[in-house]
């Protein structure tokens, strides 16, 4: 069963248009410019890191460290991940089954690298700009649903499509399931087929031995 975010989006697009989405958009706020500064900055940073609302909106402005080539959100806490232990039992049928008995949500930290140069660092410098004026505490001190808000009438888009477009580029580029895993911090990485869109013809030089 393939996850719903790939159910839902059918046009992986290239990473030129994603960018352009991010570039374009038209903010809405006439009378206060730094709402305007802050949209745009969430929006590049689920293009660029490709994690969900609620992680981004965990993050605090202490955990951007700024380099010259780079600018790293470190230790990002990954949601969604848990540890189970099951049981087994037979149904009144008599077909054995099995029944979750336990869990624990598993803390998994990641760093999301931000390049500032090549064709991402535009979006790089567009939350550096936000970063700028940015208070302490949390980057964006905005709700769950205020953020979805945001992103839904700015791109038509609901939060996840970043996220998938992220997912399928790095799937793409850097071809280690087990690598972009970890970079995502997804435990299951067979879930990543799903974002595969290559054929044979990406692969002639392997393939040429």
């Amino acid at each position: 069963m393939s996850k719903r975010g790939v159910n839902d989006i059918d046009d992986f697009i290239e990473l030129k248009q994603l960018i352009a989405i991010v570039k374009t958009v038209e903010p809405y706020y006439e009378y206060e410019p730094w709402k305007r500064i802050r949209d745009r900055a969430l929006l590049a940073l689920l293009a660029l890191t490709g994690c969900r609302i609620s992680e981004l909106l965990s993050v605090l402005k202490s955990q951007v460290e700024i380099q010259d080539e780079w600018v790293i959100i470190r230790n990002i806490l990954t949601l969604k991940r848990w540890k189970r232990k099951y049981e087994r039992y037979l149904d009144a049928e008599g077909i054995q089954r099995k029944r979750c008995i336990w869990k624990e949500r598993e803390h998994i930290l990641v760093d999301k690298p931000l390049p500032r140069k090549g064709i991402l660092a535009c979006l790089t410098n567009i939350f550096l700009e936000y970063y700028d004026i940015a208070k302490k505490g949390p980057l964006f001190d905005i709700s769950r649903g205020r953020a979805w808000q945001i992103v839904n009438r700015l791109t038509g888009k609901w939060c996840h499509y970043f996220r998938s477009q992220r997912i399928s580029f790095l799937v793409n580029s850097i071809r280690s399931d087990v690598r972009v895993g970890k970079m995502m911090g997804i435990k299951n990485v067979q879930t990543l087929a799903h974002y595969d869109k290559g054929s044979w013809e990406g692969f002639k030089e392997e393939l040429e031995g």
